[in-house]
């Protein structure tokens, strides 16, 4: 499981930018913007926890992960957390990848066997548990403290 932080904790509204003459400016990213960036973080903390699950347990085939975004927190400080993504990798599908010229979602998309997401209008959405009781269960089963490492 990985535990990512909501788009506003990690995608400034603000980014800066060159205007036609080369001076450095600030301008708003659009909703959409903000939450492709959110989308490219994501999948780039999917990839480097894949690999390194892969990398520690060489004789495993394949990895699953399931990702996590942390809402907000409960009345008793608990994390309240919605399922954004969950994908499954095998090893073999990760030979040949072109890490320096492919972003972190495309890699995400095409490199992974099974993947649950609702991605509309760019955005990844929490994820329908109704029609995934095995995925409800799982993360009904994690210790969502320990995954968010105590933290508030």
């Amino acid at each position: 499981m990985v535990l990512v932080p909501p788009l506003e904790e990690v995608v400034p509204e603000d980014w800066p930018v060159r205007t036609q003459a080369g001076v450095l400016s600030i301008r708003k990213l659009s909703p959409q913007e903000r939450a492709a960036y959110h989308s490219l973080f994501v999948c780039g903390q999917v990839l480097v926890t894949v690999r390194e699950a892969l990398a520690v347990a060489p004789a495993i085939a394949s990895a699953r992960v399931v990702v996590l975004r942390k809402d907000r927190m409960d009345a008793y400080g608990r994390p309240k957390v919605s399922c954004i993504l969950a994908a499954q990798f095998e090893r073999a599908a990760f030979n040949g990848v072109r890490w320096e010229s492919v972003d972190a979602a495309t890699i995400v998309e095409d490199v992974s066997t099974e993947i649950v997401a609702d991605q509309r209008g760019g955005e990844l959405r929490p994820v329908d548990l109704t029609a995934e009781p095995a995925l409800k269960a799982l993360i009904g089963a994690a210790d969502l403290e320990g995954l968010a490492g105590g933290q508030g």
